[in-house]
């Protein structure tokens, strides 16, 4: 799929006057071996780790120009970031994204294809390209939610909450000055019909990411700041981190009271 669109990109630079820079051509090898539903910044951050040199304007710019020529589709899932994934070598799909913890759930499903077409034809609509996103809770995020629940439910004999598993949330809704325990990274699903089968990555981009910062299972967090929709600084050993919220929704955190 790599030299494919490697041609197709310089391609469609030749026909708008453009080349195929050393820097352009790492940055479509780093998005298409990492992307999954990616944010500019954090491509960035990926790449300008290979090549320093390579600022964020260049990849910001790069990624219009691919999304331009239909080698990436831009995805918004009501954020307020733009994320990107291929769109060449890849069937369409669809999404379920979990409103609670960001996850997003692709859905490959040749009966959902065939209803949109159905639907427009008797309309008299012609579709030249769609998207669909359903907006739910996932099912990790349902069970953390029941055992919540199951919280409020246990008193002990002076009144105070009795916890019957220590309480489980994402990074980014640590309160400040508040330490937690990591459990888990929340890896991105995929959901394939029968017939249509792209190979799974057992770990993401995003994932690789958080092992670099050093933000591993049984690792101590302090949360230093996690004010307004931005990035969230957090503590990690000697180490103070920020990290964009929509991947600090990523990462499992136990807050038990015994740290």
């Amino acid at each position: 799929m790599i030299n494919e669109a490697k041609l197709e990109f310089e391609q469609y630079l030749n026909s708008r006057q453009l080349k195929m820079t050393t820097q352009r051509e790492l940055i479509l090898e780093v998005f298409l071996s990492n992307a999954k539903h990616i944010s500019s910044e954090e491509l960035y951050n990926i790449v300008s780790a290979k090549d320093s040199s390579v600022g964020q304007a260049t990849v910001y710019r790069t990624l219009k120009l691919l999304t331009d020529s239909a080698i990436a589709r831009e995805c918004e899932f009501g954020d307020g970031i733009h994320r990107y994934e291929p769109n060449i070598g890849v069937g369409h799909h669809d999404h379920l994204v979990c409103l609670q913890c960001s996850k997003k759930i692709e859905i490959y499903d040749e009966k959902i294809e065939k209803q949109q077409e159905l639907i427009a034809k008797k309309h008299g609509f012609k579709i030249t390209k769609h998207r669909m996103d359903l907006f739910g809770v996932c099912s990790d995020c349902l069970f953390h939610n029941n055992i919540s629940q199951l919280h409020k439910g246990y008193k002990d004999t002076s009144g105070a909450m009795k916890s019957a598993v220590a309480e489980t949330m994402p990074l980014a809704r640590l309160e400040i000055g508040s330490k937690a325990v990591v459990t888990e990274f929340i890896l991105e699903d995929s959901i394939h019909s029968d017939t249509e089968a792209p190979e799974n990555k057992s770990i993401t981009a995003h994932h690789n990411r958080v092992q670099e910062l050093g933000i591993r299972a049984g690792k101590v967090v302090e949360m230093l700041n996690n004010k307004g929709r931005g990035p969230v600084l957090f503590k990690v050993d000697d180490s103070r981190i920020a990290l964009a919220r929509g991947l600090a929704m990523k990462i499992m955190v136990k807050r038990d009271g015994q740290i």
